[in-house]
């Protein structure tokens, strides 16, 4: 029984109805439908929405108008109501402009900040050395005159760094400068070794800030400069004379300050209160808050003023360092000024004329200082407050006095071989050359931004003798007698420009000329596009109607036309 039964469900295991896969579930068959159905009904919905929501019609002023003519009149409207105010703005005001400018104020956040924090456009000194060649025979008496012979330039690569820079809360930046000078000799004529015989700058601003002191006092003086062996000239290599060199008598000197808790260079040279950081602090206009402030310095040493003159006129930190200029000043070609501390003034500069720099491609607005920027109080009244404090002392015409600024060191400014200056300055050295020449400063600026390009500045240092009984070191040496030491030319050239710096000048020379035409013909072009627009627009749909009840009147005038003839029938 057991194996029948088994059999007889194995006969049964094998016979089994295969399913019919083409037949489809009621789920399968209802989402085909659905499928199917789907765009038809989304379709249907749109249309029953858009019947529900939008009408066909509008009735505007009386006047039956098609809803989609209406939205699409109401975005050329909007359309051009947006691109008059663009084109108002654009045409009638300085909104671009200022927004545009608004993006040069000094911010550590602004895109150009590290340009203005390390600038990598360089200044290259090209530094004229005045060699005294009779120093022995004019002591001898053998010689009336001094004589010099120039030697040079002996070319130095300045890099600037603004350093400890901290933002005020009066939209002022802080900051010390930190220097460093390469010297380069592919560029000089003359070796670092050159020998050249020049001044003893400190043996003389030595004997000028004791002139006034007792005779004890300047007899203590000249006994010192014996001890130390120290003359009224020396002969020293070039390099060491521009950059620093080792004086016992300098040593002195940094022990004393050290002591008032003054921090003077470790070497004495031409550079060397120039080079590393510097102790001034500066605090500059970030132009955060008026624009036309933007480069301005506010405050040296958290001075307002110079304390140098005897008027607030001449006192004024009137200018800013010369890297940057106020944007409306300079598009108005309206003068600027330069604070050169080491000068004790500000420096005004004058627009001269339109110039090209980058080789013709880039317009910019030549800046220069006045040809009597040395001029006497005699012949430009206004500067009586450049003499001495009391105004009773000026100097001849030609130099400038910074005596008040370089701590009493009798330093004295002039053009380059005393050009344009009074003759009594060439009675006591010969061998000086005034040739005419273009001896003033100048800066090629950005016409629009206001920031320099490029630029040179001219200059010549000299030492007065200044001397009290006792110090005999300098009696063969007249009072009064203004001794040449160097003249310099610092030179930022347009053809030495970094890349990046060639960028920024030429994204705010074209491109951003390119975005403002743009934007003002763009706007211009949509007002006048959409206003077309609109009008026909409007022509069209104001005659619509006017059609269609001419068309009707015509229908009913024939049906009661029909309608007689029917009944004359």
């Amino acid at each position: 029984m057991i194996y029948a039964d088994a059999e007889t469900r194995r006969r049964d295991s094998d016979i089994f109805e295969v399913p019919d896969f083409s037949r489809q579930s009621n789920l399968e068959r209802n989402c085909g439908q659905i499928f199917a159905m789907g765009p038809a009904l989304t379709k249907e919905i749109f249309e029953k929405m858009n019947a529900e929501i939008v009408p066909k019609k509008t009735y505007l002023f009386g006047h039956a108008m098609n809803t989609k003519r209406i939205l699409f009149l109401s975005g050329l409207f909007l359309l051009f109501f947006i691109s008059l105010f663009g084109a108002s703005v654009m045409w009638c005001t300085d909104f671009f402009d200022n927004t545009v400018l608004s993006t040069l104020a000094i911010s550590n956040e602004s895109q150009h900040f590290h340009m203005w924090e390390k600038p990598t456009p360089k200044t290259l000194y090209s530094i004229y050395v005045f060699n005294y060649t009779n120093i022995k025979d004019f002591e001898r008496r053998m010689d009336d005159k001094l004589r010099v012979k120039e030697v040079g330039p002996y070319v130095y690569e300045e890099t600037l760094e603004r350093v400890n820079f901290v933002f005020n809360d009066d939209d002022t930046v802080s900051y010390q400068e930190k220097r460093t000078y390469q010297f380069l000799a592919d560029q000089s004529r003359g070796k670092q070794n050159d020998r050249v015989v020049v001044p003893n700058i400190l043996l003389m601003a030595g004997a000028a800030t004791t002139k006034h002191r007792n005779y004890f006092a300047r007899l203590a003086y000249s006994s010192v400069l014996t001890g130390l062996g120290e003359q009224p000239f020396l002969s020293l290599p070039v390099d060491k004379f521009i950059t620093g060199y080792d004086s016992k008598f300098y040593d002195i000197y940094t022990t004393l300050a050290n002591i008032n808790n003054e921090h003077p260079p470790k070497k004495f040279g031409l550079l060397s209160n120039k080079m590393g950081l510097q102790p001034k602090v500066f605090s500059m206009n970030t132009g955060k808050s008026d624009i036309n402030r933007l480069g301005l310095m506010e405050r040296i040493d958290g001075k307002k003023l110079f304390d140098y003159w005897s008027t607030d006129e001449c006192n004024s930190l009137n200018g800013g360092d010369g890297s940057m200029f106020p944007p409306k000043l300079v598009q108005n070609k309206r003068p600027v000024s330069v604070v050169l501390p080491q000068m004790c003034r500000s420096v005004p500069f004058a627009f001269e004329k339109e110039v090209a720099v980058l080789d013709g491609k880039i317009p910019a607005y030549r800046y220069a200082t006045a040809e009597d920027l040395y001029d006497s109080a005699e012949e430009v009244p206004e500067r009586q407050c450049f003499c001495s404090m009391d105004g009773s002392v000026c100097p001849p015409k030609g130099v400038f006095n910074a005596t008040p600024c370089n701590n009493g060191a009798p330093f004295f400014i002039s053009n380059p071989h005393f050009y344009g200056a009074d003759k009594s300055l060439f009675d006591g050295v010969a061998g000086l050359s005034p040739a005419k020449r273009d001896v003033r400063s100048y800066l090629y600026v950005h016409p629009t931004m206001g920031f320099a390009m490029s630029g040179k500045s001219v200059v010549q240092l000299n030492i007065q003798v200044q001397k009290g009984y006792g110090v005999y070191q300098l009696d063969r040496y007249q009072e009064g007698l203004m001794l040449p030491i160097v003249w310099l030319e610092g030179v930022l050239s347009d053809k030495t420009l970094p890349q990046n710096f060639k960028d920024i000048i030429y994204d705010a020379t074209y491109t951003l000329k390119g975005v403002k035409l743009a934007f003002r013909w763009g706007c211009l072009l949509t007002v006048l596009i959409t206003l077309v627009c609109i009008v026909l627009a409007f022509k069209r749909n104001w005659k619509t109607p006017r059609r269609i009840h001419d068309r009707n009147s015509r229908r009913a005038l024939r049906t009661h036309q029909e309608g007689e003839n029917v009944e004359e029938i």
